[in-house]
């Protein structure tokens, strides 16, 4: 034979307080079924005690639709009417919506938060160094799965997503390029007045462009490109798949059964590839024009001898040095972005945190990348 749940009916016990207020607590579940007997016992209490303040405690409620939310509605409008107020405590927050559609200003009163207990340092040290070892094995797993994604694309190039790329490379490259120019040659500039005095004292304006040339082709031209896409283009890769992981749409690829390392991530990864050694190449030649500026007005230097020094300060190894530089630090802005949007939890505040981290690891992995780079071209006298 069928059986039947039969639901308990609701309890309302009410008492008054040694303040003159009325006390109201609730258990069990408010149903259309089961409140008759309380919603009576609520109505004569307050036709008792009309105008009193009402505090009403649904800690102990198990259940509440329609018509639980209805009670409480009138309980509240009665004890409004003859001129008291209502505070509702420990209304448990799955039924809240319910109530929230009968009368919105009808709300839990907010319950203060407690302390957070004190961390001993040991226990924060310790806990922090579990979360970097666990940060490092997830960047493990996701470079080993962006490694077999880009393997994939290398005999059928066709399966990469090109119309994501352009976007990708439309959004890192074009979009950035002004930025990425007008940092790189005030950074020439920068460099350039401050060695000037100095090259000045000592009768050497002319090694200024030489200087100037191999800091800028070598180093500072990749490392400030590489840090302004960090800041623009990593972090909107983060908050992109961020956002896509908090409305679940990452998790609606994989149950399609198709690859979000694929669809995501090679886009973003191949586009910042493409685009980051040609925005360094326009950030060295912004770089020079800024010390040139200041050789040929503050220095009275030609710009021909200038021209003529540069070309003697660079070769091929440095050029390509420089955008090998540029290309391993494109890669690791890109990686970064989409890991972190990858890692993405609890909606909006995620992905704000998503996008903070994102910058945070791409600028210090490009510290170290560009610090390993720097021991191996000086082993191999690059």
């Amino acid at each position: 034979m069928p059986t039947h749940t039969v639901l308990a009916p609701a309890a309302l016990d009410a008492a008054l307080a040694g303040d003159g207020s009325l006390r109201f607590e609730l258990r069990g579940h408010l149903a259309a079924d089961t409140i008759a007997d309380a919603w009576d016992t609520g109505r004569r209490a307050l036709h008792r005690h009309p105008g009193t303040v009402l505090s009403i405690d649904a800690a102990a409620v198990s259940y509440c639709d329609g018509a639980g939310a209805a009670m409480l509605v009138d309980f509240d409008r009665t004890c409004v009417a003859g001129g008291g107020r209502v505070t509702l405590v420990g209304f448990p927050a799955a039924f809240q919506p319910i109530l929230d559609l009968a009368r919105p200003e009808l709300r839990p009163a907010p319950r203060a938060e407690p302390c957070p207990p004190w961390e001993h340092f040991v226990a924060a040290v310790g806990r922090r160094t579990v979360e970097l070892f666990h940060d490092a094995r997830e960047l493990v797993r996701f470079v080993g799965e962006t490694i077999v994604a880009l393997a994939c694309l290398l005999p059928c190039p066709q399966r990469l997503r090109w119309r994501d790329t352009l976007r990708a490379m439309q959004t890192a490259g074009v979009d950035a390029f002004p930025v990425v120019m007008l940092v790189s040659g005030l950074l020439g500039l920068i460099l350039s007045y401050q060695s000037a005095d100095t090259l000045h004292r000592f009768g050497a304006d002319v090694f200024l462009p030489f200087g100037l040339a191999l800091s800028i082709v070598r180093e500072l031209g990749p490392l400030m490109t590489a840090i302004v896409l960090t800041a623009r283009s990593g972090s909107a890769f983060a908050a992109e798949i961020g956002t896509m992981k908090v409305n679940e749409e990452v998790d609606a690829l994989s149950t399609m059964g198709l690859d979000p390392a694929r669809f995501l991530v090679t886009p973003r990864i191949v586009a910042a590839v493409l685009v980051t050694p040609v925005l360094t190449v326009f950030a060295n030649f912004a770089g020079l024009a800024g010390g040139a500026i200041v050789a040929t007005q503050t220095l009275d230097l030609p710009l021909v001898t200038f021209n003529n020094q540069v070309r003697a300060a660079l070769d091929a190894s440095d050029v390509l040095g420089g955008l090998f530089k540029a290309l391993v630090f494109g890669v690791l802005v890109a990686a970064i972005g989409c890991h972190r949007g990858m890692q993405t939890q609890g909606g909006a505040v995620g992905v704000g945190t998503s996008t903070t981290r994102s910058v945070v690891s791409g600028i210090v992995l490009i510290a170290l990348a560009d610090a390993l780079l720097a021991v191996v071209y000086y082993h191999l006298g690059l």
